[in-house]
């Protein structure tokens, strides 16, 4: 599909780095993050790593998912 021209891929690059560049404006920091992807219809081979598997990675080894900015 991304070969195809499916902009889903660089769309949610992009949503991230510009989620990025705003928090380091505001809190001078650059967050710690990875990009997922979500999504996955069927049994197509999809984008990874996927959403669902990060958060059972992170669920299993005892690690947050979210922290709040201040």
């Amino acid at each position: 599909m991304i070969d195809s021209g499916d902009p889903y891929q660089w769309q949610v690059e992009r949503t991230v780095e510009e989620v990025v560049e705003l928090l380091k404006k505001n809190n001078s920091e650059t967050p710690d993050y990875k990009v997922t992807y979500q999504s996955k219809v069927g049994r197509l081979k999809w984008i990874k790593p996927s959403t669902k598997d990060e958060i059972i990675w992170l669920s299993r080894n005892k690690c947050g998912l979210v922290k709040a900015v201040v």
